[in-house]
């Protein structure tokens, strides 16, 4: 469902940005669609390396760049869990079930951060966002730029991952409404109009944040 929703929903001209990108399938997946700039923000050194040859080796690296940070709330460093698969994270800030994982530490900063300057794109029309349960911290290091552009948002949101930074599913569901977005529920078989909010918890793990500039197909 969030392949063919990503095809549907990318169109030529877009800024797409993918945090959490991993080796970068949702980049060159969004690099098909024609758009003028991915960013594929990827922390973990080692997955980044994959990344870097994984765009020449399709011959994206005009449109695909990749970064090689965390995003946060704050600029500074933070350490990651590296599992050598899908699931690397930010180490949890309560509990969790790190223990016996590598550890490497990362540069953190901010989406806001990251897109002032010279050579940042003047506009972001989607991004996708999978980074474990960061992603209440990720959306407040990124207000302004939410704000601004109110991009169409794919986002992984668990509440069992974000309990452990100490955040509510609700934290960020709030966050966003105030900011005038809307949600559609990803499910297995389906995307959904937003019903009662824990009951989509319980059904989609995945969740398309959407306000009038960029209205979603599906």
């Amino acid at each position: 469902m969030e392949t063919a929703f990503v095809l549907a929903n990318v169109r030529p001209g877009d800024v797409f940005v993918d945090v959490g990108a991993n080796i970068g399938y949702f980049s060159m997946l969004a690099a098909q669609r024609q758009p003028a700039q991915v960013l594929a923000i990827e922390p973990v050194q080692r997955t980044y390396e994959v990344l870097v040859h994984n765009i020449r080796h399709n011959g994206l690296d005009g449109v695909v760049s990749p970064v090689n940070v965390a995003l946060g709330s704050q600029t500074s460093k933070v350490r990651l869990v590296s599992t050598r698969g899908p699931k690397n994270h930010v180490e949890y800030a309560i509990g969790g079930n790190d223990h016996g994982f590598e550890k490497v530490e990362a540069t953190l900063t901010t989406l806001d951060s990251l897109l002032t300057g010279p050579d940042a794109p003047g506009k972001v029309d989607f991004i996708k966002v999978d980074i474990e349960g960061y992603e209440y911290e990720f959306l407040k290091g990124g207000r302004e730029t939410i704000r601004r552009f109110k991009p169409m948002m794919l986002m992984e949101v668990e509440q069992h991952r974000l309990e452990k930074f100490g955040v509510h599913a609700c934290d960020v569901f709030g966050f966003l409404a105030e900011l005038g977005y809307r949600y559609l529920c990803v499910r297995e078989d389906a995307i959904v109009p937003a019903g009662v909010l824990e009951e989509d918890l319980t059904r989609g793990r995945d969740f398309v944040f959407y306000t009038a500039a960029h209205k979603p197909v599906y």
